[in-house]
């Protein structure tokens, strides 16, 4: 059985430098699918690859995630483990450490994973009620599949699933809001794309006033203090 992480990117450079020794700490492999970044991220990827991850290509269907993450899906096999990682993502502390000893021990194969939206200050998130879990995490058959173009979805999981309980600290740490001028612009971009359930930009923009809670404390991940204080201004 191996862990693979199944990461789509484009235009992330800004976060790989990150984003992939924190993946490798406890993805046995990583596989990344380009959608044609114009920025320097290929050139990221390529120079942070161990022999198993690979780097594949998807210029052809940018706008239709399912594609990409199905494709990635071809080189996994039967019975691996398939965590659906965004480019803007963090494991926490207790992912690294925990993961791999949870999942091993108990019988379900699908995982609805927490996920804490970083806003304004690195100790702060979106309140819970804003995506909490996400069923991201699932074993690999020959009937699971994703589906919908922009909130892929998986289907075809063959078997019991469950969500991580939030205790255990086991968490993804998401830093689209933190990088608040990258995330108006994913917000004047999912405004314009047809099926992602977002028809005006200040539908997501408006989540930037919410008052946040702060990070619970069982919840730890590490983040370098200076690429925090790029992110938060980065264009």
């Amino acid at each position: 059985m191996k862990l693979v992480a199944n990461v789509i990117v484009h235009n992330e450079a800004i976060y790989l430098p990150v984003i992939i020794p924190s993946l490798q700490m406890f993805a046995d492999r990583i596989i990344f699918v380009d959608q044609a970044s114009t920025d320097n991220s290929v050139e990221l990827i390529q120079a942070n690859l161990r022999p198993q991850d690979k780097i594949l290509y998807n210029y052809d269907n940018i706008l239709d995630l399912s594609i990409s993450r199905n494709k990635m899906m071809e080189y996994c096999n039967d019975g691996d483990w398939i965590f659906k990682w965004d480019a803007d993502e963090l494991p926490s502390d207790q992912m690294i450490d925990g993961l791999h000893d949870l999942i091993s021990k108990r019988d379900e194969v699908g995982w609805g994973v927490p996920c804490y939206h970083i806003m304004k200050e690195p100790n702060q998130c979106l309140p819970i009620e804003f995506g909490f879990h996400h069923m991201c995490l699932y074993k690999k058959t020959s009937k699971t599949v994703w589906m919908d173009a922009v909130h892929s979805h998986i289907e075809g999981i063959e078997g019991p699933t469950g969500n991580i309980p939030v205790d255990t600290g086991i968490s993804i740490i998401h830093f689209s809001y933190f990088a608040e001028k990258r995330f108006r612009k994913k917000a004047e971009f999912y405004a314009k794309l047809p099926g992602s359930g977002f028809t005006n930009p200040m539908h997501l923009i408006q989540r930037l006033s919410l008052t946040p809670m702060t990070l619970p404390s069982y919840v730890s991940y590490r983040a370098p203090t200076e690429w925090l204080e790029k992110l938060r201004t980065a264009p």
